[in-house]
């Protein structure tokens, strides 16, 4: 079957990627020329990427970046260390979450805005994902019981709580997670979490 003259032009204006890294140090050269080179052409180019990496950056560097993505292509995001000064801006990223309709994949490492406020972001999400990895951070027992209670996790076949303290929450939040992700989960990774033989 030939493809038609729309479907053509439609091809043409959209760019594919891969993988996106954005992080405070200095891009490389080649990241910065190609970022530019899409911000010039925003209304003929549509940049698509599968996974979006997230390191310690500026909210405004952040904002900008997703402004030249095509978010309803991304399928991972992982968001890395952020300064506590950019704490304030958890519903600027939780909100962007809302256009991730094919998102499968959340890594979240030293996310301490999200202490208490997990409930905001777990609302965004648009669809059920298979791994979730929320790491090196304090938790709140109301975020784990917004996470074992969230639609979005049932079809899990990863869970990441590595270096996330378990021993100020009761066993049965631990346990009624677990239970619901149990048909679906191949990998779990509690490292880390203060739980120990007695």
């Amino acid at each position: 079957m030939e493809e038609s003259k729309a479907e053509r032009e439609e091809g043409k204006a959209a760019g594919d990627v891969r993988n996106v890294t954005t992080q405070e140090k200095t891009l490389d050269n080649f990241l910065t020329y190609f970022l530019g080179w899409v911000e010039q052409r925003k209304s003929s180019i549509h940049l698509c990427c599968k996974k979006l990496k997230i390191i310690s950056m500026p909210m405004d560097n952040i904002v900008k970046d997703l402004s030249m993505v095509q978010l309803d292509c991304i399928q991972e995001v992982q968001v890395s260390a952020f300064k506590k000064q950019e704490e304030h801006h958890i519903v600027q990223i939780t909100s962007q979450f809302l256009r991730l309709d094919h998102l499968r994949d959340l890594h979240l490492e030293s996310p301490s805005f999200l202490e208490g406020c997990l409930d905001q972001m777990l609302r965004c999400l648009r669809s059920p994902l298979d791994s979730l990895s929320i790491t090196k951070c304090r938790l709140t027992e109301s975020d784990l019981t917004h996470v074992s209670q969230s639609p979005d996790i049932s079809q899990l076949k990863s869970l990441d709580l590595s270096g996330v303290p378990m021993t100020d929450f009761r066993p049965e939040l631990l346990q009624v997670l677990l239970e619901k992700v149990a048909a679906t989960l191949q990998e779990v990774d509690l490292d880390e979490c203060g739980i120990t033989d007695s």
